[in-house]
């Protein structure tokens, strides 16, 4: 079944031996003298159960260990999209992975502003005078009045600033 691979990929996810918690009803394994394989196994079989009993709180533990091809096929189990609390949590991580996608477009597109400033004169005053006109000139205009208001605040006569149109 899907969600026992599922459960298998977060018992061998590193971070799963500090975020993994016992249950009240669970049989605790001792640790010292069971092998590797047999803790893994007795793992794999609490998660399942829990995975089956409560998907919510599956997910809100164990949800964070997951990846987002595992997210999406668990979104894609019935049983989970019906589950009003554990289809929160599915969401939730699921916009986590949106976030960060949106985040790397975002740092994307400014390098390559970045690198269309280093690399060509693009952002020039002239070349952005030619490319709009209009808009050139709208955006001079209303830093130059900005100025001229400025200087006659400070030198309460128009007479002392320099003011070009």
């Amino acid at each position: 079944m899907q969600t026992d691979a599922i459960v298998a990929s977060v018992v061998r996810n590193p971070a799963f031996s500090q975020t993994f918690r016992y249950s009240r009803n669970d049989v605790q394994l001792d640790v010292n003298t069971a092998s590797e394989e047999e803790r893994k196994n007795h793992y794999i079989s609490i998660l399942s159960s829990l995975m089956k009993n409560d998907p919510a709180l599956f997910l809100e533990r164990y949800g964070s260990l997951l990846d987002e091809l595992e997210l999406n096929q668990l979104n894609s189990i019935e049983a989970l999209t019906n589950n009003y609390e554990a289809n929160w949590h599915l969401k939730n991580y699921l916009s986590q992975y949106n976030k960060s996608k949106t985040k790397s477009n975002k740092n994307r597109r400014y390098q390559a502003m970045q690198k269309l400033m280093e690399d060509t004169d693009y952002f020039s005053i002239e070349n952005m005078r030619l490319r709009a006109p209009d808009l050139y000139q709208n955006v001079r205009n209303r830093f130059q009045n900005t100025k001229f208001l400025v200087c006659r605040t400070i030198h309460s006569s128009s007479s002392q600033c320099n003011y070009k149109s």
